[in-house]
């Protein structure tokens, strides 16, 4: 439904900024991240903003879904820890948190890149 088209989108922002957001004050996820995260959301929503107004629309793209992925992993991942299913004394042993937020910034910077560099026509006047 055009309802149900508006808010997935919407309610999958309003829980990777919450929790992520909640993370970072629980000194879980670096603040670092977070605000890469939130920066390419409102980057990325803002180029579709752009995009809407000129009648045209930017795709989501694979490694898009790829992004969302790794980045509710983090959530649960961190949740977990947050209620301490995870004790904090492990924290720093586990190579695979490391590995997954890593994950988590390359994929989010990537496609924050790659939404703008295939959209240069949305926001570069042509001469």
């Amino acid at each position: 439904t055009d309802f149900g088209s508006l808010m997935d989108p919407l309610a999958d922002k309003i829980l990777v900024v919450a929790g992520y957001v909640i993370l970072s004050t629980r000194n879980i996820v670096p603040a670092p991240i977070t605000i890469l995260i939130l920066s390419r959301e409102f980057a990325v929503q803002g180029l579709r903003e752009i995009a809407t107004k000129k009648g045209k629309s930017v795709r989501v793209s694979y490694l898009g879904k790829v992004k969302t992925m790794v980045q509710m992993l983090v959530l649960m991942m961190g949740g977990a820890m947050l209620v301490q299913w995870l004790p904090p004394k492990l924290w720093g042993h586990l190579w695979i948190w490391d590995l997954v937020l890593f994950a988590t910034v390359g994929v989010t910077a990537y496609t924050g890149i790659e939404y703008y560099a295939k959209n240069t026509a949305l926001y570069l006047k042509s001469t």
